[in-house]
């Protein structure tokens, strides 16, 4: 996936028009508080990033109010930010997984995300985990593999639910290593899985990075055999990466950015993410993500956002179609 970097300079001459409109749009807003609409519920990955966000701007853009609108795998919260008046008063916190389920998974959509959002900023960028109960004997994904082949459909994996980053995470795992046999065990959330991980229910886990289970692997209540990213964690840089825990190309990490509707002037957009960048430029910011088990993106904008978008649904739709997976 490219990643470039995002220019905040340009041509004088022709930015400077520009620069008046965004100034006076400036001036207007915020004219009263925002929402920043959370679809998940309170102690999620998206509601952590969020609320960080949120407390880092509120210097710059004024009184935000976090709202967590849980439901409908985050389409509830979704389509009432895509409803919702384009003055950039209603914001949405959305993840990879929005996109990905809204666009391919569902017969009926609830809405367009891709249509109806546009992209202000990416916030953060997390990775994933493949952990197991300690008990299993393995010490890498290869072994893993290994094990999954000479004991049949007794290996299992579990995932926030069908169509989340963790099942096509798996799916590319059996893919990638020819274990077909691994069985997948779908989640309505993330508590339950973990809780069976470490009480060996089921064999592994596939969740994202958060300091909660990279803790639980420090104490030894899990075994993180690698962490999905390009690279090892800032937190926890003892854990390999999946390409180096032998299986290459099994590299997945998923954004969580800001949304505004559909027709929120681009200069508002332009306030909210020159707002965003200074705050996400705070050390203070970004050390408290790499804590959690994320990566930091301070130079996102708009645009950035929309490759991420156009990319992930590019790398899914083959997987998606070739398991014939269909939600509702």
């Amino acid at each position: 996936m490219k990643r470039r970097d995002f220019l905040l300079g340009g041509v004088t001459a022709v930015t400077a028009p520009f620069g008046d409109t965004c100034a006076f749009a400036s001036a207007k807003f915020p004219s009263r508080p925002i929402r920043l609409v959370v679809p998940f519920a309170p102690g999620s990955g998206s509601d952590f990033v969020g609320r960080l966000w949120a407390e880092s701007v509120r210097p710059h853009l004024g009184a935000l109010v976090v709202e967590n609108q849980s439901g409908g795998a985050g389409s509830i919260g979704g389509v009432g930010v895509a409803k919702a008046k384009p003055d950039g008063h209603t914001l949405l916190v959305a993840a990879t997984t929005t996109f990905v389920l809204e666009t391919l998974l569902k017969r009926r959509p609830v809405y367009n995300p891709v249509k109806e959002l546009v992209p202000v900023c990416n916030l953060a960028i997390s990775a994933l985990v493949m952990a197991v109960n300690p008990a299993l004997p393995v010490n890498s994904l290869r072994q893993l593999a290994d094990y999954a082949e000479a004991n049949g459909q007794k290996v299992t994996f579990g995932s926030a639910g069908v169509g989340s980053m963790g099942h096509f995470t798996g799916e590319m795992f059996k893919s990638l290593t020819k274990t077909s046999g691994i069985v997948h065990v779908p989640y309505r959330g993330g508590n339950q899985l973990i809780m069976d991980t470490a009480g060996g229910q089921i064999s592994m886990m596939i969740v994202p990075a958060t300091d909660q289970v990279i803790e639980l692997h420090k104490v030894s209540k899990i075994k993180i055999l690698a962490v999905t990213s390009p690279g090892r964690l800032f937190v926890a840089p003892e854990i390999p990466t999946a390409v180096e825990s032998g299986v290459p190309g099994l590299v997945v990490f998923a954004f969580i950015g800001l949304f505004a509707p559909r027709g929120t002037p681009k200069p508002v957009i332009e306030r909210i993410g020159q707002a965003a960048r200074t705050a996400m430029a705070q050390e203070a910011y970004q050390k408290k993500l790499l804590n959690a088990g994320y990566r930091p993106d301070p130079n996102s904008s708009s645009e950035k956002v929309q490759e991420y978008i156009r990319s992930d649904l590019s790398r899914w739709e083959p997987l998606i179609k070739e398991l014939g997976l269909k939600l509702d």
